[in-house]
């Protein structure tokens, strides 16, 4: 509920920004008409309101009408908005206004970085109806943490700067993507190193750099054929047309560029406005390659904010306009044909507005057109033109921003998938060096940053030969561009150390999509009929992937130091753990790994280290303990392997169960969850308050559901073929002889015939009781169901404590997409108790380390997500000292916790370790 209301909130305050329905119509202006209070209130109510409520329910839990009408009223006053009409001024004042109330209220700048001002300003105490005045101190970090996941706030540091009289350019190399969230305190803390241990390399740069290149569009031809999910938002199917408005902002995105451009270094005055810059270039053009006249045309468009499909535009015009624009205003296309050394200077290449801009060694180009519109703007607000453009140019901004980043309204992973997907849609491909280059460019620039795990996708198709091809090409671009970032670093700092990258392949858990077609009675071990049984064609490709990273790793000498271990992601529902089972296991077994490089005998070949995501998305809180206790005994996890995200284990559960009084889930799912709750029983596990019967009885029930004859069937026979999925897939398979085969024809037994163990483990891969096992079930969470979940979670907790066992948190992308109301509901404190007051138990003494995950689809880095936990313990009362401590013992257990081994190694000698390693790639790839 905290959420929800302070979401509803920041979006209402920040509608002009963000909402396309300001591109469309002009709500500010039309509210300073309003010639008297009710004519007004009658405005809001029949107007604002009713166009804006569509809008506000895709993203908003509104629980009261009244309650909208009041947020409007509060933050668009009829005396706020017409006091600047009745000075004359226009609409776009009331913008800048509101940029400014916001930039005041939440930064600030300390030791040369744009920072957030966490505390209760002086305005905030003597004003008790600021902005947000319900949200003072400390929970502005709560705020911030949803508002900076709702527009791009960028343009709030530009006006902040500008505002503080910072007016020359320099100072934007004070700011770098991000505000920075820590304080001085933590900052120190910081400074000692952090380690990253759970970030997806392809999510791991800043929505900056997608709409830098989304600003350079490619012609239609040359975009890929699913491009458009990079505009529509598939859950809310808002704005279908996105596209179209996206590629206008491009054209009007490189007008006020080489606008501003030419203004540089001259006074401004009247007959240098923008108006008259377009009119000058339209004669100077006019004889040109098409002249003008059309882009002016859209200019009058977009200013008027015209539905631009009815205008007869379509992506291949305005496409088409845009290289024509591009071509008058800069004589060529985006990129410059000289090479750049720096990856800075690559970046900014890539920027439509380089031939108009060139470099800038502070800041990226974007930020450079910001602060200079800005800048302009509050020099000559007289320039309607440029004003409205702009802000129409922003309103689009944000527009892509939202379906980029995450935010707090739908939880789950199929939701996160689709952020996933846009945020990562890249012209640039995964075997190109800049595609690593810019991820490694990116990270790398934090200097608390000491360790780098990158999770990258396996060799994806083939033989195991060809995926280690395919791999061994990808690694090749990764070290190029580690090389490469290494050498200017080190020609900056002249030597030192830098941070130490590795790799870990995550496995995708893909779904069986052909589940309902299987039939183990048409599988034999002879013509290995794989999509006869469920999931044997996904494990089987696990498996060459795992051999091809094994034998890569130990076939070139030094790359075990950098491929590090291995995971699987993707919908938790997707693919149970028994699916991957013996995949790490293969992983861990030692029988199957080098021990030293044959031509290196004193190099060393550490062993792969084991991490797995589960319990993040969960239907069922024991669906989700079940998958962390069944990797941890099924994997055989040793002290030192994590478990991405599992917040399962910290969730509490009576709030859980207030939200999920009735959970929807598969017949299946639910019966292997007691059945597993049976078996702990069964190993001794003491479960005080569950009745052993009560559960028997349950599991009988669910088991008729599947079984039209239970002739046979115990709950110990069910619960061994539970377990017996954790082996290979078909390797019980020729168990069954012929005598069973002939008594026993899809669901219908010969009378007499008895189940056994193996007929059971065959029901998973026969289609008759596989959709059966599949068919929705609803089950209510009652009194008894929480006090079972409890005891349960306590066990599990325990034997993660116990057998070292680290978990991987990501405080906003839980947030965002777990059973958390907001930041500073985060799990990790009721894991890890250590140095903080009271009584530690095992329980919640768990291993923990902070990380970002997909920092561009939660719009973060691993510093603020150190911070967002360290406001949220201050929240909670503990002592700054205690916290402080705590952080400090969570960043040293990130860095020793990370399958990258602790060493220094000055630069140089690092460089040298990865030439020799790129020249034995080479050979591998190309020969001698």
């Amino acid at each position: 509920m905290f959420r929800n209301k302070m979401d509803l909130r920041i979006k209402m305050a920040i509608l002009p920004f963000t909402d396309f329905q300001f591109y469309r119509r002009d709500y500010i202006a039309e509210i300073g008409q309003s010639q008297s209070t009710p004519e007004y209130k009658k405005y809001m109510k029949k107007t604002f309101i009713k166009d804006l409520l569509p809008a506000l329910h895709q993203t908003e839990r509104i629980e009261q009408l009244d309650e909208i009408e009041l947020l409007a009223e509060k933050f668009y006053s009829y005396r706020s908005v017409t006091e600047w009409t009745e000075q004359g001024a226009q609409p776009e004042q009331f913008y800048m206004q509101r940029l400014k109330e916001l930039s005041r209220l939440f930064l600030t700048h300390r030791n040369g970085k744009v920072a957030l001002k966490y505390w209760e300003s002086t305005d905030e105490k003597q004003n008790a109806n600021s902005m947000f005045s319900a949200y003072r101190g400390i929970y502005k970090v709560a705020l911030w943490n949803s508002l900076n996941r709702m527009m791009c706030t960028d343009l709030m540091v530009m006006i902040y700067l500008l505002s503080n009289g910072l007016e020359d350019e320099h100072v934007l190399g004070a700011y770098h993507a991000l505000v920075y969230l820590p304080d001085t305190q933590l900052e120190r803390v910081l400074d000692k190193g952090v380690a990253e241990t759970h970030l997806h390399l392809s999510a791991s740069g800043q929505f900056s750099l997608n709409w830098q290149q989304i600003m350079a569009p490619a012609r239609s031809a040359q975009r890929k054929a699913d491009e458009n999910h990079t505009y529509i938002d598939r859950l809310t199917g808002r704005d279908p047309d996105l596209q179209l408005y996206t590629l206008a902002a491009a054209s009007i995105r490189l007008l006020l560029g080489a606008y501003l451009q030419s203004i540089q270094g001259h006074r401004i005055t009247e007959n240098r406005m923008l108006p008259d810059y377009l009119q000058n270039l339209a004669a100077a053009k006019e004889n040109g390659r098409g002249g003008m006249k059309p882009f002016i045309r859209l200019v009058e468009f977009f200013y008027a904010g015209a539905n631009l499909k009815e205008q007869g535009y379509d992506e291949k015009s305005l496409q088409e306009l845009f290289e024509d624009l591009r071509h008058e205003l800069t004589g060529g296309g985006a990129r410059s044909d000289q090479p750049h050394r720096l990856w800075s200077e690559r970046m900014a290449a890539m920027d439509s507005l380089y031939p108009i801009f060139g470099a800038h060694a502070h800041t990226s180009l974007e930020n450079l057109l910001l602060f200079r519109s800005l800048r302009y703007m509050l020099q000559q607000p007289a320039d309607r033109l440029f004003t409205k453009l702009f802000w129409q140019y922003i309103r689009i901004k944000n527009q892509q921003f939202t379906r980029a980043v995450q935010r707090n309204h739908i939880r789950g992973l199929p939701y996160f998938l689709d952020y996933f997907d846009k945020a990562t849609d890249r012209k640039i491909s995964e075997n190109n060096l800049e595609y690593y280059g810019f991820m490694l460019h990116h990270q790398l620039q934090n200097p608390h940053l000491k360790k780098l795990e990158i999770r990258i996708a396996p060799p994806k198709k083939g033989s195991v030969q060809e995926m280690k091809t395919e791999a061994a090409g990808k690694l090749l671009s990764f070290f190029k561009a580690y090389q490469q970032i290494l050498e200017e670093k080190n020609e900056a700092q002249q030597g030192g150390f830098a941070p130490l990258a590795g790799i870990i392949y995550h496995f995708i858990k893909m779904p069986d999509e052909k589940h309902q077609e299987k039939c183990w009675f048409d599988y034999s071990e002879q013509d290995r009929n794989k999509e006869k049984l469920s999931f044997k064609t996904n494990q089987v490709h696990y498996e060459r992937q795992m051999i091809a990273v094994r034998e890569l790793r130990e076939h070139i000498p030094g790359l075990a130091d950098y491929i590090v271990g291995i995971d699987a992601a993707n919908l938790e529902t997707a693919a149970e753990p028994w699916v991957f089972a013996p995949i790490f296991r293969q992983a861990r077994n030692s029988d199957t790994h080098k021990l030293v490089y044959p031509d290196y005998p004193l190099r060393k070949i550490n062993n792969l280290g084991l991490t797995y995501h589960a319990g993040e998305d969960f239907r069922h809180m024991l669906t989700g303990l079940r998958h962390i206790h069944e990797v941890i005994d099924h994997f055989q996890f040793r002290a030192g392997d994590r478990i991405g995200h599992g917040m399962v284990l910290g969730v509490e559960v009576r709030k859980w169960a207030l939200r999920n009084r009735v959970v929807i889930l598969p017949r299946v799912e639910y019966l292997e969850n007691l059945l597993w709750v049976w078996g702990m029983c069964r190993s001794g596990h003491k479960l005080t308050d569950v009745d052993v019967a009560a559960l028997e009885h349950k599991i009988v029930l669910l088991a008729e559901g599947i079984y039209p004859s239970m002739n046979g069937i115990t709950v110990h026979l069910l619960w061994k073929a539970y377990q017996s999925k954790f082996a290979w897939i078909g390797e019980s398979m020729n168990k069954v002889g012929d005598s069973t085969r002939e008594a026993w024809f899809c669901e219908q037994l010969s009378p007499g015939t008895r189940w056994t163990e193996d007929m059971l483990s065959h029901t998973y891969h026969c289609k008759c009781f596989m959709n059966r096992m599949q068919e929705p079930i609803e089950v209510e969470i009652t009194a008894y169901e929480e006090v079972l979940i409890h005891e349960v979670q306590q066990i599990v907790l325990r034997k993660v404590s116990s057998d070292g066992i680290i978990i991987e948190t990501n405080p906003t992308s839980n947030a965002a997409i777990g059973e958390i109301e907001h930041i500073f509901e985060h799990y990790i404190h009721n894991l890890n108790r250590r140095g903080l007051p009271g009584n530690q138990q095992l329980g919640d003494s768990v291993m923990v380390s902070i990380n970002t995950d997909d920092p561009v689809v939660f719009n973060t880095n691993i510093d603020n997500e150190f911070a967002y936990i360290f406001y949220s313990l201050h929240e909670k009362g503990y002592a700054r000292e205690d916290i402080l401590g705590w952080i400090d013992h969570v960043r040293e257990m990130g860095l020793t916790s990370s399958f990258i081994e602790s060493k220094q190694i000055p630069i140089p000698n690092l460089i040298r370790e990865l030439t020799a390693i790129i020249s034995r790639l080479e050979e591998y790839l190309y020969g001698s």
